[in-house]
């Protein structure tokens, strides 16, 4: 008795995403979607909140098996970084979530609905640190939305979605963030990359640009415990960090990092060696990580008032790069 009314409710709530598509080339689903005048990503979402240190310091609860040095903890302010860790944009109720975990207000819909995590820009526009236990307003909207090619061939849709957050109308942190929509059925970015074996060898340029000179270097192996509390963090339930089975029905051999772990782990070993302020964060995602892939963690010397960090895994397969810009 008590579930057909419940399930009613989801029937209601899901149709403008399943059926909002009937065409399924990138170009049309991109029109459809920016012409949908009832569609909330169209218009800027407000939030407020109060930055618990809380959260800053279970985000370096996460970390600190997995780096050879202590992390500072966030007292009077957050940390440069953990912001990532505050305002979920998953933080929807569950009946706006899709089939595979993902909430769909940022999502291009059907086909394209396989989300990976590209890339972005942070920008810190203050010289102070946002406070914490203070009331603060982020203000996130739509950047972009485009199709291209995949180097594999077909489509994707690249969508970019800006946030700012505020204390007392003052604009502390500017970001962007970069978002890749497969189509349900596609080969996974895991089968399109080249085996170890037929990978070219680097140049001495090559090893230059990677920062063959580093400030540190450390092996890790994530674990399912691992992914399981970052998700928990960004109150994200997305199937490929949670769930083998589905995994694997999407090509992966295992669990898929998280490219915001990734992220914040090399963000970690930047701030432990080189202890300046940051500036700016400029970040790309270039292959998927899995927790049964032992990865090297760099970052490179500082250089002008930069230092590149990358992250690596088997013979110099790249993970993610990040370039720090320091005041």
């Amino acid at each position: 008795m008590l579930q057909t009314p419940l399930k009613r409710s989801i029937v209601l709530l899901r149709p403008l995403y399943v059926h909002r598509h009937q065409s399924t080339s990138a170009k049309d689903v991109i029109s459809t979607f920016l012409s949908n005048k009832s569609n909330r990503a169209l218009s800027p979402i407000e939030t407020l909140d109060f930055l618990s240190p809380t959260q800053s310091h279970l985000l370096s609860t996460t970390l600190t098996p997995y780096l050879p040095f202590p992390l500072p903890r966030s007292q009077s302010t957050l940390l440069q970084g953990h912001h990532l860790v505050y305002f979920p944009t998953a933080a929807v109720p569950e009946s706006q979530l899709d089939s595979d975990g993902t909430e769909t207000t940022y999502n291009p819909g059907h086909p394209f609905s396989r989300r990976m995590w590209a890339g972005g820009r942070i920008e810190w526009t203050s010289s102070k640190d946002l406070k914490v236990a203070t009331q603060t307003r982020e203000v996130m909207e739509l950047d972009t939305l485009e199709s291209k090619t995949r180097s594999s061939g077909g489509e994707m849709i690249v969508m970019s979605i800006r946030k700012k957050l505020f204390q007392d109308d003052e604009e502390f942190v500017r970001e962007t963030r970069q978002w890749v929509f497969l189509k349900e059925g596609d080969v996974s970015a895991s089968q399109t990359l080249k085996k170890p074996s037929t990978l070219k060898q680097p140049t001495k340029q090559d090893l230059h640009s990677m920062g063959e000179e580093k400030s540190f270097e450390h092996q890790i192996m994530l674990t399912p415990a691992a992914l399981f509390r970052y998700s928990a963090l960004l109150f994200n339930s997305h199937k490929i960090h949670l769930d083998k089975e589905h995994c694997l029905k999407e090509g992966h051999p295992d669990l898929v990092v998280h490219g915001p772990l990734t992220l914040s782990l090399l963000l970690e070993g930047v701030r432990g060696s080189v202890g300046r302020r940051w500036k700016s964060v400029v970040y790309r995602a270039v292959g998927p990580a899995y927790v049964s892939d032992v990865v090297r963690l760099c970052v490179g010397l500082e250089k002008e008032g930069k230092v590149e960090a990358w992250a690596e895994k088997g013979d110099r397969i790249p993970i993610m790069k990040v370039t720090v810009e320091f005041l």
